[in-house]
């Protein structure tokens, strides 16, 4: 068997994240929304239905977004959590290479998420 080294992505359109990476370790699915390698305001949104259901049925919202500590290929990092039954949970995370004003132009993740 022939050793071969993995390289590190440049850019996000050469991310690939599928397979095992996609689900989490009881299968379900994790990567939620892929904008695709052709767009150049590429998102990625992680989560399960399970955690949306929850999600969706907080009375309170929490959201945090950064710039500083977003992964190098992408411009920013934002997650969503949600208040329930006294505890709060994390529930949905994106990477985006987009800033605020561009994201919110993101046909693909406003139409898939919509509430």
């Amino acid at each position: 068997m022939k050793n071969s080294t993995l390289c590190a992505p440049t850019s996000p359109n050469e991310l690939v994240i599928d397979g095992p990476y996609s689900k989490t370790s009881s299968g379900e699915d994790f990567l939620l929304f892929n904008s695709g390698a052709g767009d150049p305001n590429r998102i990625f949104l992680f989560s399960t239905e399970t955690n949306l259901e929850v999600l969706f049925s907080s009375d309170h919202w929490f959201c945090d977004g950064t710039f500083q500590t977003a992964l190098p290929l992408f411009t920013q990092l934002m997650t969503i959590h949600g208040l329930k039954l006294v505890q709060l949970f994390f529930y949905c995370t994106f990477f985006s290479q987009a800033r605020p004003t561009s994201l919110q132009a993101s046909s693909g993740a406003t139409k898939e998420f919509e509430i």
